[in-house]
């Protein structure tokens, strides 16, 4: 074992904690011929290191893979103009950081013993590997705000989402900052002599309260975001369960044809009219079918104010009177249907939108609780390979919604042809080519998709 206890005017100024730290990182190493300027496998990983290269390269490749082909279908098709596929969109951006350059830097500092990557990396990898996460995470929060507010307060204005993602990206380098001064680099030939040449331990600086920052973040970009979008889905999903309870309201406006067009807040006032119980869809359209127009009459239906009846006498007389917005045309099963279809495309969207939340903050959370864990249980050279495992997996949990997020944007924005045409690729590609001509179905029409 090299001489740590060699006497010098730097190795004075290194913290007992610190000094202990350097000492238990030669303890891990066999004997003392080390060149510590060479990369050095974690004892632990040594025999399965192979399993977890796989897996990283796995989670790499069809992370980056589906996150490019997300972000190309959105800019391709023009989908950032919806607010929400533009927030989908960064957090595309974000995996394709994970993936590109957090991953690959994580699974070598996870496999490494000794630190072979210089000072500056000592820095600034903590920032980069938690940025995309924390902007993620902050996004999400945006995504699921804007939903809300598109569906229970329509008429507040909407930030450009460049805006709200440029301020989610500032607020997650801010709160990474501290890293720079919770780490150490320690220059090992400045402590022990030339022999050390090119060698450096990189820690955390445990002088500091680092468990104090480490329970801030979780608290302040985990939990907290968390609480606010599960609190923010429930809002949701109950107003798209008053919504079908009453599909009738905006079925009676025609915004395509009317002449005068409803305010914002005009068509809040659709939605939140509840006064009465509203006939159900079948009811109506059996009405329409038989020519009746009872639903047009306020004395049957209470009307919202801007669609309160105005005289309008019929044939000269003091007739039926018929709401401004509707004079001079009738519902119709068109209006229906489309009242219908977009009351889908909501639900849907806030249905993916929920799953890739959960997903993100299910494959999230073992990391967060053990950085928790790690400042509270002291690592040994007896604990030191279950670390090690540990971590390596967690992370690799951690980036998984890398891949989970693409594939449920699939799920949600490909139509149902679309789809079927790339698992019958798949297939084939999984059978050596065996889906020829006389084994590949044919796409079913995609009579009931909604092109969302």
């Amino acid at each position: 074992m090299p001489s740590y206890q060699h006497s010098s005017p730097d190795m004075r100024t290194i913290p007992d904690k610190l000094l202990a730290q350097i000492i238990h990182n030669f303890e891990s190493f066999p004997n003392e011929t080390v060149d510590f300027s060479r990369p050095y496998l974690r004892r632990r990983l040594q025999t399965i290191y192979p399993l977890f290269i796989i897996i990283y390269c796995l989670l790499i490749i069809l992370g980056s893979l589906g996150n490019v082909a997300m972000v190309v279908h959105i800019l391709r098709r023009r989908l950032h103009r919806d607010q929400t596929c533009a927030y989908l969109l960064n957090v595309g951006f974000c995996n394709l950081i994970m993936g590109f350059t957090v991953l690959p830097l994580s699974l070598a500092i996870l496999l490494i013993q000794n630190w072979v990557f210089g000072s500056f990396l000592c820095y600034f990898v903590p920032m980069m590997q938690d940025v995309p996460l924390h902007a993620t995470t902050l996004t999400l929060v945006l995504a699921t705000l804007d939903l809300q507010r598109r569906l229970c307060s329509p008429p507040r204005p909407a930030p450009p989402p460049f805006l709200a993602v440029l301020a989610a990206w500032v607020a997650a380098v801010c709160v990474v900052l501290p890293y720079a001064v919770y780490m150490n680099y320690i220059d090992l030939e400045g402590v022990f002599g030339p022999q050390f040449k090119g060698a450096g331990i990189c820690t955390v600086n445990l002088g500091d309260d680092i468990a104090e920052y480490n329970r801030g973040l979780f608290v302040a970009l985990y939990a907290v975001p968390l609480g606010i979008m599960a609190f923010l889905q429930v809002r949701i999903s109950s107003e798209l369960r008053r919504r079908h309870q009453q599909p009738i309201t905006l079925a009676m406006l025609d915004s395509t044809s009317s002449p005068s067009q409803p305010t914002a807040a005009q068509q809040h006032e659709l939605w939140t009219l509840n006064a009465t119980p509203k006939p159900s869809v079948s009811t109506m359209m059996t009405d329409l079918q038989d020519g009746r127009d009872s639903l047009l009459y306020p004395e049957t239906h209470q009307l919202p104010s801007f669609l309160s009846p105005t005289p309008d006498s019929v044939g000269g007389g003091g007739g039926a009177q018929t709401p401004t917005l509707l004079r001079g045309r009738t519902p119709s099963l068109y209006n229906l249907e489309e009242t219908q279809t977009e009351l889908q495309r909501e639900k849907r969207t806030q249905k993916y939108l929920a799953l890739i939340v959960t997903v993100f903050a299910v494959c999230l959370c073992p990391l967060m609780i053990l950085r928790l864990v790690s400042n509270v249980v002291t690592e040994t050279y007896d604990n030191s390979g279950h670390f090690d495992l540990t971590f390596i997996t967690f992370v690799w949990l951690a980036f998984l919604p890398t891949v989970t997020t693409p594939t449920l944007y699939a799920a949600w924005r490909l139509s149902r042809s679309t789809k079927e045409r790339l698992l019958s690729h798949i297939h084939a590609c999984c059978h050596g080519g065996g889906g020829g001509r006389g084994g590949r179905r044919a796409p079913r029409p995609d009579v009931d998709s909604l092109k969302f």
